[in-house]
């Protein structure tokens, strides 16, 4: 359904239109029958929305002459000229970007947490030019003493595994590269000694490869799967509760991949966000707002709470802020 009526406005002279946080694409599909030789771009920070928004318009019926043009942005930093277009469209957006000083309160509550668990905390240093390294689980992981650096999926956030190679070879007693493919930590749940890798848009077969020789040399198991589809990354949809336990959302429980081999508990419907909780030493670290989930939870488990309201508006949740060990 459109937010606006696009009767009430002179679509005519429009050659050139964008959908900012565009989404599913129903704006670009009612302007794709209503524009004719036009060209129709759309923008949204949700990678799988525009993955999916591609292949949809691959095959669009109702084309008109028209061209189309969908890319990954953030809307605080598009790469368009000003003044490029005749009709910007940007609706139901605001509630989708997060507050910047209300992310560093949950960072700062996360780290406290965290703390609070007896773990030790080191801070790296921001890098303006990486936003997204805050998820500092994704150029990374570690087995044993040994850290390997990753290659993340994402134009936007390459460079990040370069600055973190640095950091980690003062921390950790041999530092390994993944050097083709792409791989992100956000696929991979490690159980002890076992690796289990999600494919998905982030993570492809040649980096998941190559992160198995490395993992095997280590005397680690490895195990490559398919993250569900529309999910940006393996862990939004299930994270370890204990050494059997596997909490999931309904889209992994439909691929089967955890049952008959660890014990399984399906968040409520709605709480999909809480899937992705994080075990800290004796506690289990689990999003702040599901009560459900939390019910279900503490009955076996030692709860504690962590906001991610903001951090989540970017696909992002409890396992990514940190890189444990």
């Amino acid at each position: 359904m459109d937010t606006f009526n696009f009767e009430s406005l002179n679509l005519k002279k429009v050659k050139k239109a964008i959908d900012i946080g565009c989404g599913n694409g129903r704006h670009l599909k009612s302007l794709g029958f209503r524009l004719k030789k036009a060209e129709i771009f759309g923008v949204d920070q949700l990678e799988h929305e525009i993955h999916k928004l591609n292949n949809e318009f691959d095959t669009h019926v109702c084309k008109n002459g028209n061209s189309y043009s969908f890319s990954v942005q953030d809307i605080r930093a598009i790469s368009f000229e000003d003044n490029s277009f005749d009709m910007v469209i940007c609706s139901e957006v605001l509630e989708h970007v997060p507050n910047f000083e209300k992310v560093i309160a949950e960072h700062n509550d996360y780290k406290m947490q965290l703390e609070r668990s007896d773990i030790k905390i080191i801070t790296l240093d921001a890098l303006e030019d990486y936003p997204d390294s805050v998820f500092v689980e994704d150029p990374a992981i570690t087995f044993q003493d040994f850290c390997i650096i990753l290659r993340p999926g994402a134009p936007s956030r390459f460079g990040e595994h370069e600055v973190f190679r640095n950091e980690a070879k003062n921390i950790f007693e041999e530092v390994f590269e993944v050097d083709n493919g792409k791989i992100e930590g956000g696929d991979i749940l490690r159980i002890n000694d076992r690796f289990i890798i999600g494919l998905s848009e982030r993570t492809n077969k040649e980096g998941a490869d190559e992160l198995e020789k490395i993992l095997l040399h280590l005397g680690a198991k490895v195990t490559i799967t398919n993250t569900p589809n529309g999910v940006l990354h393996f862990k939004s949809d299930c994270s370890l509760l204990d050494d059997e336990t596997i909490l999931q959302t309904k889209k992994m429980a439909l691929t089967g991949f955890f049952e008959n081999h660890f014990k399984v508990i399906n968040v409520p419907e709605g709480e999909e966000l809480a899937a992705n909780s994080l075990r800290v030493n004796n506690h289990l670290l689990v999003p702040k707002g599901f009560e459900k989930t939390y019910e279900l939870l503490s009955k076996s488990y030692d709860i504690k709470l962590a906001n991610v309201n903001e951090i989540s508006k970017v696909d992002a949740g409890l396992s990514c802020m940190s890189l444990r060990w």
